[in-house]
């Protein structure tokens, strides 16, 4: 049982029913140290608390005359790696010693489960073995424990006592008549087999299934012993039914191997059974993964549909469970499948067949759900030694998946973890940006092609890290939208924007339009039109003089949500304009439901006027914003070229380099009264 399991399995109540009534006593190891046991073991070694046994060192329960040294624990080890039970004499409360059959479960990490079981009577039984044959046949006869006497050389059964006869639901003159062979399920060449260790003295005891005479098929575990009565030699064969205790067995195994939601293997088996490929040396590859925007189905259908959604998954998953090796739920929406191959084809086919899985809708109390999914690969010995590094990098490959439109699945590359690190970094740094006065704002004229004046400014965040320079927006504004941070400086941004165009008013300086860059994200909140206002409230700035720009992709996401906050916004007298236009993916139809005061043509457009196509693309969205009753501003006007051709066109207002650069607040006021066409 791993950490993860007994921190959390051990506080479900079926799994603490299962342990407590589990048929004998069980102790949890962390290396040497008892961290758990049940109720049984309390009984066997006569605790009145579970607290005086929890805590011990596991060798002190181990009986010796003298105090464990060093060169006998190491013994003790050895025998725990290369046994999976045996015999010792072990210490209860009190002091006195008794038999015990030791087994272990090795688990991952460093725990250990630790099955005791008291054979000292059972001991007592073989002991009597060697006593004359007439007290054995009294033992042999009145026993209620059940006993058999088998001939080796044809495995034919020579004598039963009453509780076998019993047992096995014949008369004692039909079990005679029998070999173990009609008893036992077992085939006969591995039963021959056992006997062989049996008579040798390898072996004293083993598992088989047998058959009553009603045809019932039971557990049973076997003791044997020869013993010479008559100068032959018979197998005392010592018969126990556990098939109860199997079974509770069977589901204490499936409850730590498995996840309770989906019944798919859990995380902690999927790393053991990754970790024994990798001691064999075995080539394998890892699958991982993550169900796209899942976090969206608990948010807005609740976690039962979602808890649904992941049981439908893991059905259709297992439809593929004679092609790969383990298939895993790691967590959360993820899973983890063990493939053994590294045949890149094979495994991108199979990778394929897989998200064509999430073709199919998800049907869930008459909701119909359309889900997708990214896959990130990596294989072992290539992308790592050890389940750790390989585990990572598969993440590392899904979550660039994620990123990804169409190629949803990756196979790691090392470069990525150079380009994960850098943003690890810049998402570390930038948490305390604005406590360190770190992030600065510079602003970029808009100039009217009518009057050549300045009438307006954009407000572009920079940021100079003290550790690291600077670091260009185009990087650090996607590792605050991801990261959730984006609010926090979005706001920042907006307040002192709104506090910069106030002071210049305050100067004396005609005043001019302010516009601030939004993220989609900060326009879903609910509440970021009353953030608006309380900045403006502030700042005694007029919202007329207030314009918030926004990107095409406020159309991918939550569109009715955002659409409802810019209306809020718009009868506020705030202006919403639209920059870099025609690089997204808005519609006419989206685009008019938006009801935007100014389109900003992309500056990309303007690049080479040169080509027809980009004249014609800049001639039709100017047209089409004259039609629509929208301003309309051309971005990245580095030339004199550029300035002509767009006053030609009847272009509005006109920003870029050819006027100026982005520069401070202080450069800035000097640009205020400046005539440029």
């Amino acid at each position: 049982m791993t950490q993860l399991n007994n921190k959390y399995l051990l506080d479900d109540d079926y799994y603490k029913k299962v342990f407590n009534k589990f048929p004998e006593a069980v102790i949890i190891l962390d290396k040497e140290k008892i961290i758990e046991c049940n109720n049984l073991s309390l009984n066997l070694f006569e605790y009145s608390n579970k607290g005086d046994l929890v805590g011990k060192n596991f060798y002190d329960l181990l009986y010796y005359d003298e105090k464990i040294d060093e060169s006998t624990a190491k013994d003790f080890k050895k025998i725990i790696k290369d046994k999976k039970s045996f015999r010792w004499l072990l210490k209860k409360a009190n002091g006195n010693s008794f038999l015990a059959e030791v087994s272990f479960v090795k688990e991952s990490g460093n725990f250990l489960n630790v099955f005791v079981r008291d054979v000292s009577k059972e001991s007592e039984m073989f002991d009597l073995l060697t006593q004359k044959e007439e007290e054995y046949t009294n033992f042999f006869r009145h026993n209620n424990a059940i006993m058999l006497l088998v001939d080796p050389r044809n495995n034919k059964i020579v004598d039963a006592n009453k509780s076998a006869c019993e047992y096995y639901g014949y008369s004692k003159k039909e079990l005679l008549k029998l070999k173990t062979d009609d008893i036992n399920v077992l085939s006969k060449e591995n039963l021959n087999k056992e006997i062989k260790k049996v008579k040798s003295g390898e072996k004293r005891a083993y598992g088989l299934k047998n058959k009553l005479s009603n045809g019932e098929i039971r557990d049973v575990k076997a003791f044997i012993e020869p013993i010479k009565i008559n100068e032959k030699v018979l197998l005392h064969t010592i018969v126990y039914d556990v098939t109860e205790e199997l079974d509770i067995k069977r589901k204490y195994k499936f409850l730590t191997d498995n996840d309770s939601l989906t019944k798919l293997y859990n995380k902690d088996f999927f790393i053991n059974e990754l970790d024994k490929r990798i001691k064999k040396n075995e080539k394998v590859s890892i699958l991982l993964i993550d169900i796209d925007g899942f976090s969206k189905i608990n948010d807005n259908l609740g976690h039962i549909v979602g808890d649904l959604i992941l049981k439908e998954i893991s059905i259709r998953l297992k439809k593929y469970k004679d092609v790969f090796d383990v298939i895993s739920r790691f967590g959360g929406d993820e899973f983890i499948l063990l493939y053994e191959s590294v045949n890149i084809r094979e495994i991108f086919e199979i990778s394929k067949r897989i998200l064509d899985l999430f073709n199919k809708p998800f049907i869930i109390d008459k909701h119909r759900i359309y889900l997708s999914a990214s896959i990130g690969l990596s294989l072992y010995p290539y992308h790592g030694l050890n389940s750790s590094f390989l585990i990572k990098n598969a993440e590392t490959a899904m979550y660039k998946a994620k990123d990804c439109k169409e190629d949803k699945i990756i196979l790691y590359d090392k470069n990525f973890n150079s380009e994960l690190w850098e943003q690890f970094t810049i998402e570390n740094k930038l948490r305390n940006s604005i406590e360190k006065d770190e992030l600065y704002i510079k602003y970029q004229p808009v100039v009217s092609t009518k009057t050549g004046k300045v009438i307006g400014a954009e407000a572009l965040l920079r940021w100079e890290s003290e550790e690291m320079g600077f670091i260009p927006p185009d990087k650090f504004i996607p590792i605050a939208e991801s990261s959730g941070m984006i609010y926090k400086i979005g706001n920042w941004v907006l307040k002192n924007a709104c506090i910069q165009n106030r002071k210049w008013i305050d100067q004396g300086f005609n005043p001019i339009f302010m516009a601030v860059n939004i993220s989609s994200k900060q326009l879903e909140q609910l509440d970021f039109p009353d953030i608006v206002i309380n900045i403006l409230k502030e700042t005694k700035l007029s919202s007329k003089f207030l314009e918030l720009e926004i990107t095409e992709s406020v159309c991918a996401k939550n569109f009715d949500r955002i659409i409802k906050n810019l209306n809020k916004l718009k009868k506020l007298g705030i202006k919403i304009s639209m920059d870099d236009f025609g690089t997204g993916y808005s519609s006419l139809n989206k685009l008019k439901e938006l009801n935007i005061n100014k389109l900003k043509i992309d500056k990309s457009f303007l690049m080479d006027i040169k080509k027809i196509e980009n004249t014609k693309i800049i001639t039709a969205i100017i047209s089409m914003a004259k039609s629509l009753g929208v301003d309309i501003v051309a971005e990245g006007v580095e030339t004199n070229e550029h300035l002509h051709f767009l006053k030609g066109k009847m272009c509005d207002m006109l920003q870029g380099y050819f006027f100026s650069k982005p520069v401070s607040d202080t450069t800035f006021e000097k640009l205020l009264s400046k005539k440029y066409i």
